[in-house]
């Protein structure tokens, strides 16, 4: 039991310290652009998360709050947040978006790349074609306040802004891959390696 112990715990040790030098080496590849990347896509992805758990709308009437002139059971109605709007859903963009963008700078993953503009321009369509049009609804408030007025929160710009920094960072990222030679190309080099070979 002893040996067969000790053996375990050095294989772990050696298994995490292989996973924490290769986590380095990733970014020790990264280039100035490719870190700025990864800074821009973490910033989107963290964007997009938390704009679930910021206001998404407010409801104003007149120059008083909607929570002191509406009724107990209107107030929930005064605000809006984005994942009462999104059941989460950004929550799940972003956090595949973490991994995405993660792949597309430090795995230089052009598949990563492509996902995470696929990504960025899913949040842009919830954010200005879903949530944009609806702002300005009141809602109950409305029916029950004929000068009540539905004002843009601050997830409503986190949304955009973290959609626009995954599409930008996925759009680079896919546009700095180098592209695979053609399989003409390929079968050319082949041919010139092998005359090479056969006249030496």
């Amino acid at each position: 039991m002893t040996g067969e112990s000790g053996k375990a715990l050095p294989e772990t040790a050696e298994n995490r310290s292989s996973r924490g030098a290769a986590f380095l080496a990733g970014f020790q590849r990264l280039n100035r652009l490719w870190t700025a990347l990864l800074a821009a896509g973490v910033v989107g992805a963290a964007l997009t998360i938390a704009a679930d758990f910021a206001t998404l709308r407010s409801v104003h009437v007149l120059t008083a709050s909607c929570s002191d002139l509406a009724a107990p059971s209107l107030r929930g109605s005064c605000v809006t947040r984005g994942h009462e709007e999104h059941a989460y859903a950004l929550v799940l963009l972003g956090a595949a978006a973490l991994v995405m963008v993660w792949g597309a700078t430090v795995g230089r993953s052009r598949p990563a790349a492509l996902a995470t503009a696929l990504l960025g321009a899913a949040v842009l369509v919830i954010g200005l074609a879903i949530d944009w049009p609806r702002i300005h609804r009141t809602g109950l408030i409305g029916e029950a306040f004929e000068q009540a007025h539905g004002h843009a929160g601050p997830a409503l710009w986190m949304e955009i802004a973290g959609g626009a920094l995954l599409f930008v960072t996925g759009m680079v990222a896919t546009s700095r891959r180098p592209r695979r030679p053609r399989k003409a190309e390929r079968e050319r080099r082949r041919r010139a390696e092998r005359r090479a070979r056969a006249e030496t």
